[in-house]
């Protein structure tokens, strides 16, 4: 069981993030802003960060340059999701420095498959493996 934290303004985005997160066994924290998560990711200390980019208080980017600026000396791997932001996946991935992105709307097995990726462990039986070749016909 791994510690999340999913940092977003929107109500129904962190209740599908929490859901998809929880069904897969791991604890998930929330945040409402920008600020909030900075204070909640130096509390928690947790093993991923699913982070929206446009949030109140400063957004994604806000909190990403805070807790790399800011001392924390290892920062967990960073889920970003959004929709508000311009350029492909790869795109914005370097130009954020993260793991990894998802663009909303996303669908949830593509969010759990991510997010067991980066956590480092491998799929949930029947579900999709990331590590395996694309199926033949």
């Amino acid at each position: 069981m791994a510690r999340i934290l999913v940092a977003d303004d929107e109500p129904p985005m962190r209740m599908v993030i929490r859901h998809a997160c929880e069904r897969a066994g791991h604890e998930v924290h929330e945040a409402i802003d920008a600020p909030t998560a900075v204070v909640a990711y130096e509390r928690l200390k947790p093993d991923l960060l699913v982070i929206d980019i446009g949030m109140p208080g400063g957004g994604g980017r806000f909190v990403l340059n805070t807790l790399r600026f800011g001392g924390t000396k290892r920062i967990a791997p960073v889920l970003v999701v959004t929709g508000s932001m311009a350029g492909t996946v790869d795109e914005i991935r370097q130009a954020l420095a993260v793991e990894a992105v998802i663009l909303k709307p996303f669908r949830m097995v593509e969010l759990a498959r991510v997010v067991q990726t980066l956590l480092g462990g491998p799929a949930k039986p029947g579900g999709p493996n990331p590590g395996a070749p694309p199926p033949t016909r």
